[in-house]
């Protein structure tokens, strides 16, 4: 993967996310748009931490015994947490459940999104950063 589809990756979730925080913004609930809106994120996110599995391992290798390692380990070990996180959110959030806890969807939602923006701004600043100094992707 290059630095490029990385941040168009990046991109899509951004847009994906940003339409799911403005459904759940809505006082009415959208139960049946949120739910779907909530599995467009999680496939494309998925998908994008998948292709990023040997992204955070070779830089992992590469950082090893450098001054970076420690963050390049942290960065593989925080990757695997937010892939279980995403995972659970699905199995817990179903359109049955957004529907039966609107509030509640909502509330997670938000954090989950707002955490989810951090990462990526972190991951593009930081371990891409990383990765195209020790010349595990291209420019």
């Amino acid at each position: 993967m290059t630095y490029t589809e990385l941040v168009a990756g990046h991109a899509a979730i951004k847009a994906s996310a940003r339409k799911l925080r403005n459904c759940v913004a809505s006082r009415h609930p959208r139960a049946k748009a949120a739910a779907a809106l909530l599995q467009e994120l999680a496939l494309l996110l998925l998908e994008h931490i998948d292709g990023e599995a040997p992204l955070f391992r070779s830089t992992r290798e590469a950082a090893a015994g450098d001054r970076h390692a420690e963050l390049a380990a942290r960065f593989e070990r925080e990757f695997q947490l937010l892939r279980e996180s995403w995972s659970a959110c699905l199995s817990r959030w179903t359109g049955d459940r957004i529907a039966a806890d609107w509030s509640g969807f909502a509330a997670e939602s938000r954090a989950m999104l707002a955490t989810l923006e951090e990462r990526l701004e972190c991951e593009a600043s930081v371990l891409y950063s990383l990765a195209l100094h020790y010349r595990v992707i291209a420019p």
